[in-house]
């Protein structure tokens, strides 16, 4: 193996002991260090079966959200409204300031595994196979994710916060 390949394989094996938010690849990583951050998270991810990808989607996921919502500051509020449509609520607050929130409310189903069941009870020559299945109740989860934009008193959004 020659020493950059080494280089290499040291690098991302030290990424990968150094934790998961150590193997973001970024812009300003060289060439030599994303090539090690890659290996670093293949590793990663075999060691893992997979579950230490699921960490960087969300990552990449809220990243995006949050650059969604700062490229909102400086907005007017109607063009915010135009894109959005009506708040859910509205609030003044002291010196002008007021606070438009947007809710969205959703539900999610999720039905475990079907389990059958079969026994097999064999008379001589002949077999009598009987089986029963099981279906487990569905289970219902209620989400919701408010976005709440700060407007100055010209109108103008200068903030965000989500819960």
């Amino acid at each position: 193996m020659g020493a950059r390949p080494l280089a290499a394989l040291v690098l991302s094996v030290g990424l990968a002991t150094a934790g998961c938010a150590s193997l973001e690849i970024n812009s300003w990583d060289s060439g030599q260090t994303k090539f090690a951050k890659v290996l670093g998270r293949t590793v990663l991810g075999v060691a893992t079966i997979g579950f230490s990808e699921l960490g960087y989607a969300g990552k990449r996921a809220a990243a995006k959200r949050r650059a969604t919502l700062n490229s909102w500051i400086g907005h007017g509020t109607n063009e915010l409204i135009g894109s959005w449509g009506p708040p859910t609520s509205t609030t003044r607050g002291s010196g002008g300031v007021s606070f438009y929130t947007w809710t969205r409310s959703w539900q999610t189903t999720t039905q475990g595994k079907v389990k059958t069941t079969c026994k097999t009870d064999i008379y001589g020559t002949q077999a009598n196979t009987k089986c029963t299945s099981t279906v487990p109740t569905a289970k219902t989860r209620s989400h919701s994710r408010s976005t709440t934009f700060t407007i100055d008193s010209s109108g103008r959004i200068t903030g965000w916060s989500t819960r």
